[in-house]
């Protein structure tokens, strides 16, 4: 009895710690301005097939012929390439949430739990999804990368001025660094623009 009694609290305790998806999507759009359309399904899903799914997307908008190409560019750059593969665009801004824009879900990590300001950020990238739509970045990055680089960027910022999230400081290598101010610029210079954007015209800037 005392066993079933403890499994009801610890179940009932990662209950309650579990972010409610569906309650902060009002907060979403209020702190980012955009309007939500329709409500967003969400699913929690065990640490492995998140890993997984996360792998897949970053594989499919960043495939390996063009990352053999980037992997000797760098080379000829003189940077080592060891970390190529690592640190795809993704990488810098790894969260236990993630809003997949081909199934239209947000997909939260069991464990360990994602934190509020990341479901927050992932919450408003659906709402940029539904009034703009995301899937139209599917690809991009293959036909020209600094368009790709600059529509994340703005995504993420967007997303990120809503949530709260910085980019962290660059570490590790030159080419390291490098790939993770690219990873991290909508966190950086892509939240930069939305504030300035939102300074000009206020919220409904963003919805432009």
């Amino acid at each position: 009895m005392t066993v079933v009694i403890c499994a009801l609290v610890v179940a009932s305790a990662s209950a309650a710690a579990t972010p409610n998806a569906r309650g902060l999507l009002g907060q979403a759009a209020r702190l980012s301005g955009l309007p939500a359309q329709r409500p967003v399904p969400s699913a929690t899903v065990a640490g492995a097939r998140y890993e997984a799914l996360l792998s897949r997307a970053l594989n499919r908008d960043y495939p390996r012929a063009l990352q053999r190409i980037d992997t000797q560019l760098y080379a000829r750059l003189g940077l080592t390439a060891a970390s190529v593969r690592r640190e795809t665009p993704m990488a810098a801004y790894v969260s236990r949430a993630w809003y997949d824009p081909a199934g239209r879900r947000l997909l939260l990590r069991r464990a360990p739990l994602p934190r509020r300001a990341h479901v927050v950020h992932e919450l408003v990238r659906a709402l940029v999804d539904q009034n703009f739509g995301l899937r139209r970045l599917a690809g991009l990055r293959v036909r020209n990368r600094d368009a790709a680089v600059a529509a994340h960027a703005i995504v993420e910022g967007t997303a990120a001025l809503a949530s709260g999230l910085r980019a962290r400081t660059p570490h590790g290598t030159p080419l390291e660094r490098f790939l993770q101010l690219e990873g991290s610029a909508g966190l950086g210079a892509g939240r930069a623009l939305a504030a300035e954007l939102r300074y000009l015209g206020g919220r409904s800037a963003l919805r432009t």
